[in-house]
């Protein structure tokens, strides 16, 4: 229970009531000009002082004529001192019937919590007070303002809330104010400071509306408060966030969705890794494949080996919310998915794929605007490459030979990789081979001549590409133009912006310093 919802509500009665009480004993007593001038200045504060000088002014100042004009011509001055102590209690009743008046007459009587248990369309917000433990509450003393649901407005409440008690907490602290505030008051302010922490925007353009909520009943005065009946249940923002239900088709093609956003997640992709600590998300990450080594920071999260050799049990004790994985691992998806674990997989296969994917990270996790920032820097670094490559002719486009980690082996213009020879302005020797990854013969390269000669770092070494029998005929090796690129450069991260300017200085070094 909130501890500022046990704050104490001051009395209604102001302590300038007495005062004033015994002010105008001594004007009766003492009919006194200057105290009655006095007396005049305190009509400015309260109320009730008016009534009393109006009652001095119709009663007392005529029998103060005849006390002092007539002390011993109609009464004897014994029956006129009688007469003045009769009228002076006479007085002092009608004034301390006013004060009295003043004080308690016409307030309410009632609680909150009284007037939500006389209300029946309220009984399932009492219902909901009371499961959070916050009914009694609005029973005690206080200074509160709670917007009230109507029942037709909690049926609506998503399960997932009301289940949950402390979302539950959160969403009903949603709904209280600290401190008294009428319809006209609300209508005046933009937005209300909240007792669970997050501002509510009002709009009084129109029918007064709270949060979107329209108010139905207004000003229910309470002794502890004010009560507005609303027609909607308010859920913070925070909230809204965190329960998502996002749907979309994986990498695998299966329709998954995320109902809230998870907390614990656990890749077994080196490229979701990455994305995920390029938008700021590395937190949620509490696990990882053994082929997941950027950031350094991964280095410190337990391994769980790959799809192909999964430690299932190590995965279920990080109790994760997501298993994010790669498309390809049937096996392990199906495993994964009968221990009721939610499952992502992916498959980025082009640059477009890769913004797609961080895209969808960013807006399942809860980042969506690093997410986008990431995404807009790639673009623009991008842009200042292939808005170069665009000027240059094909002709004049450098042709490459790329071999992979197995000699010869090269890949076509289908794969991740040839896209980024074709971007960086490169002329791919292998891009029309029907194979994804053919194996060209030694000949051939050769025959082809290309310019230059990119080869994965942990496959041949530049020496042994450069000692081939009959390559020292090859342009990029008389040239010197034969390169080690690392695969994680060349690969679906976000990385690929550092491979593609590389090769792009490869391709067109007087360019591109």
């Amino acid at each position: 229970m909130p501890s500022s919802m046990r704050r104490m509500h001051p009395t209604s009665c102001h302590v300038l009531f007495l005062i004033l009480y015994f002010v105008l004993l001594f004007i009766l007593l003492a009919e006194s000009a200057l105290i009655f001038i006095i007396l005049k200045i305190l009509l400015l504060f309260e109320t009730t002082s008016l009534f009393c000088v109006t009652i001095y002014h119709k009663m007392a100042y005529p029998l103060r004529k005849i006390f002092i004009l007539y002390p011993k011509g109609v009464m004897n001055h014994k029956e006129v001192t009688s007469m003045k102590k009769f009228v002076t209690l006479g007085l002092l009743i009608v004034l301390l019937t006013g004060l009295v008046g003043g004080c308690i007459g016409g307030g309410p009587d009632t609680t909150i919590a009284d007037e939500l248990e006389e209300r029946p369309q309220l009984s399932m917000l009492v219902d909901a007070l009371t499961s959070a433990g916050l009914y009694d509450v609005f029973g005690e003393e206080g200074d509160y303002t709670l917007l009230a649901p109507s029942n037709d407005a909690l049926e609506s409440l998503d399960e997932r809330y009301a289940s949950d008690p402390a979302l539950l907490e959160q969403i009903l602290t949603y709904h209280v104010l600290e401190g008294s505030y009428s319809a006209s008051k609300i209508s005046q302010s933009q937005t209300l400071a909240t007792l669970q922490g997050e501002d509510i925007e009002v709009n009084a353009a129109g029918s007064l509306s709270i949060g979107g909520a329209s108010v139905t009943e207004q000003d229910i005065e309470c002794t502890n408060g004010t009560l507005h009946v609303i027609d909607a249940v308010l859920v913070p923002p925070s909230i809204e966030e965190t329960y998502i239900d996002y749907t979309f088709e994986d990498g695998a093609g299966r329709e998954v969705t995320i109902g809230k956003v998870p907390e614990r997640v656990v890749s077994l992709a080196s490229s979701a890794t990455e994305v995920m600590f390029a938008i700021g998300a590395g937190e949620k990450v509490v696990g990882v494949d053994k082929y997941s080594t950027y950031p350094e920071e991964v280095a410190s999260l337990p391994n769980l080996g790959s799809g192909s050799s999964l430690d299932m049990e190590k995965l279920i004790e990080l109790e994760p919310d997501l298993v994010v994985i790669w498309y390809f691992y049937g096996d392990a998806i199906e495993n994964i998915e009968q221990r009721g674990i939610n499952v992502m997989a992916i498959n980025p296969a082009s640059v477009s794929d890769i913004y797609d994917e961080i895209g969808l990270f960013g807006t399942i996790l809860g980042f969506e605007e690093n997410a986008q920032e990431v995404i807009g820097d790639m673009q623009a670094r991008i842009s200042e490459i292939t808005d170069y490559v665009d000027t240059i002719p094909v002709e004049d486009r450098p042709t490459v030979f790329y071999e992979t980690s197995q000699p010869f082996k090269s890949l076509n213009a289908d794969t991740f990789t040839g896209e980024l020879i074709e971007m960086a302005g490169g002329i791919n020797i292998a891009a029309d081979e029907e194979s994804r990854y053919p194996v060209l013969s030694s000949e051939w390269i050769i025959q082809e001549d290309p310019d230059v000669i990119v080869v994965l770092s942990y496959g041949a070494s530049v020496e042994e590409i450069k000692a081939r029998s009959g390559w020292d005929q090859i342009s990029a090796v008389a040239n010197d133009r034969v390169y080690a690129v690392e695969s994680d450069m060349v690969t679906s991260n976000p990385r690929l912006v550092l491979g593609l300017e590389q090769l792009a200085k490869w391709f067109y070094p007087e360019y591109f310093e």
